[in-house]
Formats: structure tokens, C-alpha cells, sequence
């Protein structure tokens, strides 16, 4: 009508789309765990006592490549997202509407694996991690970092859409070699320019330096990881010396 300056909208099918209005802007968003595809019918009414009403549908295709109930080997180095869903890309994902929570880095079995980080948590000691509350999950067993001062810029996550994880952990040794070899194509267990090229790709931060894991090596010494390789004998290996963190969530 003459003078409208606002509308109201509404989504028939919010589980595929939501709808914004902010004055005369009228925004669609896909639904963060949505199908692959869907219809909605967005319904807009002008803010002039109802008289004019207009109607839209909207087929919504996501990029996603499958959801983390589903992950294979396949899927390793796609990125993970806050909802639950694997993507071949970052501008996949952020297409998607959703947030970059790691990188797929080992699917052993359909809907089970582990997802790297993309940054490094908090630098401790060995002492400090083993002090932390044991964590299993698949058969994936580790030290689960207990707080925000330890996660640093990591958000914690219990839940991936419906896919429950662990929330953040410190992996033992062989755990953390089953991931890297799979995850790069290594064969030293470790990171590598492979693996790192899929996290930075993902938008995180290179691997760089020593990493703990939770495996003893000797009373004063821990295992750990550098690109070239473990080593739980050497001064880098002191369990009292404050080293990186790069830890997973587990599903």
C-alpha cells in the first residue's frame, strides 16, 4: 500500500530456511542442519495493515558433501562445520552458513573419526595434561582439556549438529600416529606439508614445532610429536617444559 515502509515475512519450512526482515530488506538464510535439498515458501506482508501479500518459493541445494553421521575415509581432509556437515571447501562451507570447526583427519568407520583442530590450544606442560580427566571415546583415548583457559581460541564442542563428540582432547601416541599417517599420508606419524595444507586451506593455522601427546616415556620424559618425527628422550621431552597442544574431537 501507499506509504509501506516495513514488511513481515514468514518461512513455511524453517527447517530449510529462515527469514529476516530489517526495514524494507528481506533476508533468507539456509537452516544450519537442513536437508541437502528443500522448498520453503517465504511469505512477505506489508507493514499496512496486512492489505498486500506476496508469496516466493525457495529450493535451497546445499554444498555439503555429507553429514559427519556419514564420514568415510573418503572425506578426510573436508572440513568440518558447527552443524554436523562435511564440506570439500571452505567457501563450501561459509556458503552453508555455518562455522569452520576443524578438518577431517581419520574415518575409520562410517560415522566415527577424529577432527584436528585448527589451531593450537594453550602450551603446557606434560605434568599439567596428565593431570587432566581421562577421555574415551570410540576407542580413541586421551585427556580431555577441561576448561576455556586451556582450549585458548577454541570454542568447545560436545555436539556437531546431532553428532555428539568429545569435546577437545590430547590424543596418545598411537592414536595420534594412526590420525597423522592417515591424515597426511605420513609415515612417521606426524604432521606434514599434506596435513597442513588441509588445515590452512580450512582457514587454521599451520602444525609448527612439538606437540605433546598423553603417552609416558620415562619418569621424567613424554612422548611427542615434530614434522620430523616422535621423540620422548630429549630435552623437548621434559615432562615439566611447556610445549604445544594441538588437540581433536573424537566421534
Amino acid at each position: 500500500g501507499s506509504g509501506t515502509t516495513s514488511f513481515t515475512a514468514t518461512s513455511s519450512n524453517t527447517s530449510v530456511a529462515t527469514v529476516a526482515v530489517s526495514g524494507t530488506t528481506i533476508t533468507v538464510t539456509p537452516a544450519a542442519t537442513g536437508a541437502e535439498v528443500g522448498t520453503t515458501t517465504i511469505t512477505v506482508t506489508d507493514g499496512n495493515n496486512n492489505e498486500n501479500t506476496a508469496t516466493c518459493v525457495v529450493t535451497v541445494n546445499r554444498p555439503a558433501g555429507a553429514l559427519l553421521s556419514a564420514a568415510t575415509s573418503g572425506h578426510v581432509g573436508y572440513v568440518v562445520g558447527a552443524n554436523g556437515r562435511l564440506y570439500a571447501t571452505l567457501s563450501d562451507l561459509t556458503t552453508d552458513n555455518t562455522t569452520a570447526v576443524g578438518v577431517l583427519a581419520y574415518s575409520g568407520s562410517m560415522g566415527h573419526g577424529l577432527i584436528i583442530s585448527l589451531e593450537n590450544a594453550t602450551s603446557q606442560t606434560w605434568n599439567t595434561i596428565n593431570g587432566w580427566s581421562n577421555q574415551t571415546t570410540q576407542g580413541f583415548t586421551g585427556k580431555k582439556l577441561p576448561d576455556a583457559a586451556a582450549r585458548g581460541n577454541l570454542a568447545s564442542y560436545t555436539t556437531l549438529g546431532s553428532m555428539t563428540v568429545s569435546d577437545w582432547m590430547v590424543l596418545s601416541k598411537d592414536d595420534y600416529t594412526t590420525m597423522w599417517n592417515a591424515f597426511g599420508g605420513a609415515t612417521n606419524g606426524t604432521y606434514n606439508s599434506t596435513s597442513n595444507g588441509y588445515i590452512t586451506d580450512a582457514g587454521g593455522t599451520a602444525c609448527s614445532g612439538f606437540y605433546w601427546s598423553t603417552t609416558e616415556y620415562s619418569s621424567s620424559d613424554a612422548w611427542g610429536f615434530y614434522s620430523d618425527g616422535w621423540r620422548g628422550y630429549d630435552v623437548n621431552g621434559s615432562k615439566s617444559n611447556s610445549r604445544g597442544v594441538r588437540p581433536v574431537l573424537a566421534f
